[in-house]
């Protein structure tokens, strides 16, 4: 019986795999089939291919080369006559048809780009100024026309891909006041009314949305049902498109932020942004909430075929990314209001809606939402056949997005924390964080992240839930991590402090607060991370690192807090920490003698990036044995685990246990990584750290230690736990090994388990937790960062001028790269 089931599923097996080759072979030979023949290179009068040759001879002798783009060259030349009139000529004020057959143009925003340069607008601005006044005033009254329906929207997408265009280049300096005296004179001003019709172009039918179907109504909060986005269908290609237009126009009137110098930008006022943030904006509950809809109903795997994005063109990630752009420089706007003169509005209705989220259905969609869109970075590279899931490239915004409503609205941080698990972010954040180490270009994406898990682990549950175990390996370098999500925290801590680049001190800081707050409720921690923990430890309590840096000394300190933390409270469930601790017990009795004498003789400051670095000292020469001038971390292992085999032939002489070598090998591994990051070694060239940006040697630029200093931090120690606890098991353990040289790893953690603390340890500390302190400089950061992004994604087409911004610098990739 079993056998003719076995054959009866082969042969079902076989059949399917028949039909499914058939199916292919169809869907292939159907698809070609259909394409048509291109036209044959003929000149003769009567076939299709003559009149094509006829007019790309006519455009050549005009000058005008044949294009590919939307619209005909006849149209792109009137457009590009439009502007060198507007450049050469003073046009009269009443000109109906030169605006008529301007908008008429049926030109993409690649075009506009293409055929304007800011050169030209620059040129306009100053021979002609009037002309430039004339086009704002056109384009105002277009719109007015095309939102009372009295014109097809496709003009007014043409007057919005030229003022996305103009406007910019306008806003870089107004030193001559025309941007002030033109659309911001005046009870009534023309910017005003030309920011309001802007946003109204988002929702204009047929155009951007599709045609009501109802009677308008408005919800509480003011937002118009019949109006909000994804509240019905799906929108077309052509909506899409058109709402990216008008989308990016808005990102280009409200980008007098990048050409303001980051000391000023929190005082400077964008007037464009604050009227399509207040209360005189009566569609900005409806913008806000179409923006939400259109990021968190997003889905990039779509059905999970595989390869889908190859066959079928996204026009929905575009929207996605410049509706985040637009969020967030909106929500942003609040730091920029700050020292504005008493009197003056302040009302930001989009930071007041989102603060005032407390739906539990609009929570459970954010953060499900942020859940599965910062996971598709992971999932995309964590698939069995390569490249077959579209990954999406706005992780950053979203980042920027979680940590701004996190900010925001603290009934959503309950909401995350109470009814949700937030292990399941807690991956794609450390995730991104490991993945972003290597690059300088993503520290800010680091630095987002680890600013979202200083907010988070300073709740209590948020530490609890950290307990629970991890079941999925990350597609990083990291080690596979068979324990829970606090282990996964600690070795991508590790990771980052020992194994990164361009690391600060406030980025480590930030890191080991996160530790120290989620410390208490860690109830078991794995072998793994315990000897990471310890590692990281190791390499602070360095004495050259310690006593050659200023700021070393705080990053022990919140270690032995958290230590201390772990003993006090859940020592029962860590005996792979005590134990660790135990074996690491020579650094923490160095530290309480430590003093200036044990600053090495060659410590000093590190040398400028002209001269070549120190030649390498013996140590480093016994390690490097295969001779390439680099020290790998396999080379660091195997000389450890050589050391820990000789130790262990010579006091018990006999082999170690399987158990023992997967320990041993984890302890080489954690000290290998630290001997790199207190010795300067640097795995990827062999060379030595230097500067305050690693953790490597040293002696801080101009820093020299003193009596005083050392004392002053010494006596701040809190060492009596551990020193107390090492005065009680120390004893016992080394009486067993002494009993039995080959007493298990086993028996020994049995021990520490069993054993009991209470009475022997000082009364327990008062939990402190440190919390984020919002500040002017981060809030500058975060404005410059936005921007940064902003800028970063708006290449194609090249909104901005990279000349003229003021905000932050731009660096190029060398060898004439012209992308930033």
């Amino acid at each position: 019986i079993h056998s003719c089931l076995f054959f009866l599923l082969f042969f079902f097996f076989l059949f399917f795999i028949f039909f499914l080759l058939l199916f292919f072979l169809f869907f292939f030979f159907f698809f070609f089939l259909m394409i048509r023949r291109p036209p044959r290179s003929t000149l003769s009068s009567s076939s299709a291919a003559s009149d094509v040759y006829k007019r790309q001879y006519q455009r050549r002798v005009r000058g005008v080369l044949p294009t590919q783009d939307m619209g005909t060259a006849d149209s792109k030349l009137g457009f590009s006559d439009a502007f060198v009139a507007l450049k050469d000529e003073s046009l009269p004020e009443d000109n109906p048809a030169f605006w008529d057959k301007l908008w008429r143009c049926p030109v993409t925003v690649n075009d506009v780009f293409r055929w304007v340069g800011p050169e030209d607008i620059r040129g306009i601005r100053k021979a002609h100024p009037q002309n430039l006044k004339l086009l704002l005033q056109e384009t105002l009254a277009l719109f007015r026309r095309v939102i009372a329906g009295d014109e097809k929207f496709e003009l007014a997408q043409t007057a919005v891909r030229v003022l996305t265009r103009v406007v910019p280049i306008l806003l870089e300096h107004d030193e001559d006041q025309f941007m002030s005296q033109t659309l911001w004179n005046g009870e009534s001003p023309m910017g005003e009314e030309l920011a309001l019709a802007i946003v109204q172009l988002l929702f204009v039918p047929d155009g951007t949305i599709y045609p009501p179907t109802e009677a308008p109504s408005q919800t509480e909060n003011g937002i118009e049902k019949t109006l909000l986005w994804m509240s019905t269908r799906t929108p077309t290609k052509a909506m899409d498109e058109a709402r990216v237009d008008v989308l990016r126009c808005i990102l280009a009137c409200c980008s007098g932020a990048i050409y303001t110098p980051l000391e000023k930008v929190a005082s400077t006022e964008d007037r464009f942004l604050k009227v399509m943030t207040g209360s005189s904006n009566k569609l900005s509950p409806t913008l806000t909430f179409s923006l939400v809809n259109v990021v968190f109903s997003y889905d990039p795997v779509g059905w999970g075929i595989p390869y889908n994005q190859q066959f079928a063109t996204d026009t929905r990630e575009p929207v996605v990314g410049i509706a985040l752009h637009v969020l967030l420089i909106m929500l942003n706007a609040r730091f920029r209001i700050e020292e504005q003169p008493q009197g003056a509005s302040q009302t930001n209705v989009i930071v007041t809606l989102v603060s005032s989220m407390n739906r539990p259905e609009t929570l459970g969609r954010l953060y499900d939402g942020f859940v599965r869109l910062l996971l598709n970075p992971m999932q995309a590279n964590n698939t069995w056949i390569p490249n077959s899931m579209k990954m999406i490239q706005c992780q950053q915004e979203l980042l920027i997005l979680l940590w701004e409503i996190i900010d925001l609205n603290p009934v959503f941080v309950d909401f995350m924390i109470q009814d949700r698990n937030c292990c399941d972010l807690v991956q794609p954040l450390i995730y991104l964080m490991v993945d972003a180490r290597k690059d300088p270009a993503k520290l800010g994406l680091l630095n987002v992240c680890t600013f979202i898990l200083l907010r988070l682990s300073a709740h209590r549950d948020f530490g609890v839930q950290l307990n629970e175990v991890l079941s999925l390996k990350l597609p990083t370098d990291l080690p596979q991590v068979d324990g829970n999500y606090a282990d996964l925290m600690i070795i991508a801590v590790h990771k980052l402090v020992v194994d990164g680049v361009e690391r600060g001190d406030t980025l480590i800081d930030t890191l080991m607060t996160v530790l120290c707050n989620v410390s208490p409720y860690v109830g078991s921690i794995s072998m793994p991370a315990a000897m990471r923990l310890l590692g990281l430890f190791e390499v602070f309590a360095t004495p050259k690192l310690l006593l050659g840096r200023e700021r070393t000394h705080h990053f022990v300190l919140m270690l032995l807090e958290v230590f201390n933390n772990i003993i006090q409270y859940q020592y029962s469930g860590n005996p792979h920490l005590i134990y660790a601790i135990v074996r690491r017990k020579q650094i923490f009795q160095r530290l309480a003698t430590l003093t200036l004498d044990q600053l090495p003789s060659d410590s000093h400051p590190p040398a400028p990036a002209h001269v070549d670095p120190a030649p390498v000292d013996q140590k480093f020469e016994e390690l490097d044995t295969n001779r390439d001038g680099v020290v790998s971390r396999e080379e660091f292992v195997s000389a450890a685990l050589k050391k820990a085999e000789a130790e262990a032939e010579a006091e018990a002489g006999a082999e170690p246990s399987a158990a023992a070598e997967a320990e041993a090998e984890t302890e080489a591994e954690a000290e290998a990584e630290a001997a790199a990051a207190a010795e300067g070694v640097d795995e990827s060239s062999g060379a030595r750290r230097s500067g305050d940006g690693g953790s490597g040697p040293v002696h801080s630029q101009g820093f020299v230690p003193t009596k005083e200093w050392l004392e002053e931090w010494q006596s701040k120690l809190p060492l009596e736990p551990v020193q107390r606890l090492l005065e009680k098991l120390c004893p016992k353990i080394e009486r067993m090994c002494e009993a039995d040289p080959n007493i298990s790893e086993a028996s020994l953690m049995e021990v520490i388990q069993k054993s009991t603390m209470v009475g022997l340890l000082p009364v327990p500390h008062q939990l402190l937790v440190r919390k984020y302190i919002q500040n002017g400089n981060m809030n500058n950061w975060f404005t410059a960062y936005i921007w940064g992004t902003v800028y970063m994604h708006c290449q194609n087409p090249p909104i901005f001028d990279s000349e003229k911004i003021a905000l932050f610098t731009i660096f190029f990739k060398p060898a004439g790269v012209a992308s930033p």
